[in-house]
């Protein structure tokens, strides 16, 4: 509603001078008025667009758009219609499709997604069940709390026979140099939470996991919290530019900088060819839009 006050001031000024309004205050007022249904509908239409686009991406029989659709909802508030999809989304038949719906719910500290989560847990495939584990302690469940310490303890206590078989395989992600080198990175960039708001840092994490990936589109994400107005040029300017990396990477930065004004510079991107672009600008219009 930003764009909406100077028209708002436009329709009271006639009203607070001491003489008869005329005929030119009112075509005035009607001018005034249109325009403001004029702006309501437009940033109606891009909120409809940004929600069919995600629509369409969970339902894409390509399961790399589902992931990044599962990924991008991490960005968006709670309660936002648009999360439930991530209940479609933790059930699918890709994994990594799953292990994404998971992590985004996390990131939106999602209670009301814990039966789903409890389901998880039972998932033939380790890397789900491990999520479904990390989602549930994150959100405060005991039986998260339990099954991670059974994959603590090992072979050391009967009780972890219930998870020994499924974490073996995730074990080597934790000792993976790039592993360690993502989690110090995204810990670094220590973006500002915002109450009620998904932090999107598996969306995030996920992109420097990509085939592709530029420095140079790290150095958007590194920059995302630094409020200058050459940075945010900078941003704004990356969103046009070459290489898909650093798109996405500024469209990410541009998201989780709580920045209402910077939300229209979002709506051609969600036109891209690129799947990573595509689903993040799309949720990140709908983050900043809930915060105006």
């Amino acid at each position: 509603m930003h764009t909406c006050k100077p028209i708002i001031w436009t329709i009271a000024l006639p009203f607070t001078r001491r003489r008869p309004t005329t005929m030119n205050d009112l075509f005035r007022c009607a001018l005034a008025f249109s325009m403001i249904l004029g702006v309501t509908a437009a940033q109606s239409s891009a909120a409809d667009k940004a929600r069919t686009v995600l629509n369409d991406g969970a339902a894409d029989s390509n399961p790399h758009h589902r992931r990044e659709v599962a990924l991008a909802l991490g960005l968006l508030r709670q309660g936002d219609p648009s999360t439930d999809l991530l209940r479609k989304l933790v059930s699918d038949h890709d994994v990594q499709v799953r292990v994404a719906a998971i992590a985004s719910i996390a990131d939106l500290h999602g209670t009301n997604f814990i039966p789903e989560l409890n389901r998880a847990l039972d998932d033939n495939v380790p890397e789900v069940a491990f999520a479904a584990a990390k989602s549930l302690w994150s959100l405060g469940q005991p039986i998260g709390k339990q099954v991670l310490l059974a994959v603590l303890e090992g072979d050391r206590k009967a009780r972890s026979n219930y998870f020994r078989r499924k974490y073996r395989r995730m074990m080597r992600t934790f000792s993976s140099p790039r592993g360690a080198i993502l989690f110090a990175l995204t810990q670094g960039v220590a973006f500002v939470p915002v109450p009620g708001a998904g932090e999107g840092l598996s969306a995030l994490q996920a992109l420097f996991f990509e085939s592709g990936f530029s420095p140079r589109a790290s150095v958007a994400i590194r920059l995302a919290q630094d409020r200058g107005p050459e940075v945010q040029a900078a941003l704004i300017d990356a969103l046009s530019d070459g290489d898909w990396s650093v798109r996405a990477a500024a469209v990410q930065a541009i998201g989780m900088r709580n920045d209402p004004g910077l939300r229209d510079h979002l709506v051609p991107l969600m036109h891209d060819d690129s799947s990573h672009v595509r689903f993040r600008a799309a949720a990140a219009y709908l983050r900043l839009s809930s915060m105006q």
